[in-house]
């Protein structure tokens, strides 16, 4: 029997490059000078997504 764990998932890829894009906008937003702190608060607004 083959369970969920053992199949390949085909949209696994894209997922993770769409959250690598929101943390490197968070990064480029920190080094534009936007204090961690705010971009902490936008974060939790957003729905932690």
């Amino acid at each position: 029997m083959v369970t969920n764990e053992l199949r390949p998932q085909s949209d696994a890829r894209p997922a993770l490059v769409q959250n690598e894009q929101g943390a490197i906008g968070y990064i480029v937003a920190w080094f534009l000078g936007i204090p961690a702190s705010v971009l902490f608060l936008i974060f939790l607004v957003r729905g932690c997504n």
